[in-house]
């Protein structure tokens, strides 16, 4: 077997190219256990985080009406849930730990977050496990907005809603980090087959799985600077250990908002890397879509 015959399948691969589409937001819903005027200040905190479109020659003016469902108003993930139908909104806003001791989720998330990923199609954005006087403090509009999927190339709507958090002269990181655990697992698989030369299906596979996703990026890059030239985008393709290289990303680049995906198409519970990631990045706003 020949390196080129091994290449082919993924020169037949159809590129995929990227699709500007604003994204708007018109209801926002915050769900917490506060009540009263804790819930009141909370609500205003996260105002932040989504903030109103005031317009611009590259953006629409939009102005958003935010509801609070605070903690006397569900008693379990039914009510909840029921509430939630009620308003409708277009994205959640959650509280970490919903009516749950911190201390019994070291590991895990609650089930009110697990429902809401699992069974509702509305975007959740996460809350850092904060304070209330912590997020007052740390709480701002975000200027550094990291996208992440392991799947980017393709991922149009993800990059629209990482556009919708970034503010004019705010920076976009659209983020794609292969799997190196899996990668050396297949050149050890292929290391065993005598018609194929190594070290060049090696070098062969890494070019081509990094090139994919920085075409991609390059290709959204160009339609973006046109699009929405007031937003800094930049692309990072890289061959790591996600969450590791995830946490060095957000800690070299101050990110203030991290974007990923849920839902795998052939999966119905969150999947693994968004979980992980909610889980391990506890200190930062997750945008789960």
């Amino acid at each position: 077997m020949q390196i080129d015959e091994f290449e082919s399948q993924f020169k037949s691969a159809l590129k995929e190219h990227y699709t500007y589409g604003p994204v708007s937001i018109e209801s926002c819903a915050l769900i917490t256990d506060l009540v009263g005027a804790d819930a009141v200040r909370l609500t205003n905190i996260v105002k932040r985080l989504v903030p109103e479109l005031p317009g611009t020659p590259y953006q629409r003016t939009e102005r958003l009406s935010w509801h609070t469902l605070g903690g006397d108003r569900y008693s379990s993930v039914k009510s909840m849930l029921a509430e939630v139908e009620k308003i409708r909104p277009d994205i959640l806003v959650v509280q970490r730990n919903l009516k749950t001791d911190p201390d019994d989720l070291v590991c895990g998330l609650s089930n009110y977050l697990d429902a809401l990923t699992q069974t509702c199609r509305t975007p959740v954005l996460l809350l850092p496990e904060l304070t209330l006087d912590q997020l007052e403090e740390q709480i701002s509009e975000p200027l550094e907005v990291m996208v992440q999927t392991p799947h980017l190339v393709g991922d149009s709507s993800l990059i629209n809603w990482g556009l919708r958090f970034a503010l004019p002269n705010g920076r976009l990181y659209l983020v794609h980090i292969e799997n190196k655990r899996v990668f050396d697992q297949y050149i050890d698989i292929i290391s065993r087959i005598p018609e194929i030369h190594t070290d060049i299906a090696q070098d062969s596979l890494r070019e081509k799985l990094l090139s994919l996703p920085s075409e991609f990026i390059e290709q959204a890059r160009s339609v973006l600077r046109s699009k929405e030239p007031m937003i800094d985008v930049h692309g990072i393709v890289e061959l790591g250990h996600r969450i590791v290289d995830y946490r060095r990303l957000i800690e070299t680049h101050n990110i203030e908002l991290v974007i990923t995906y849920t839902q795998d198409e052939h999966l119905t519970a969150i999947n693994t890397i968004a979980y992980s990631l909610a889980i391990a990045f506890r200190d930062v706003p997750i945008l789960l879509l």
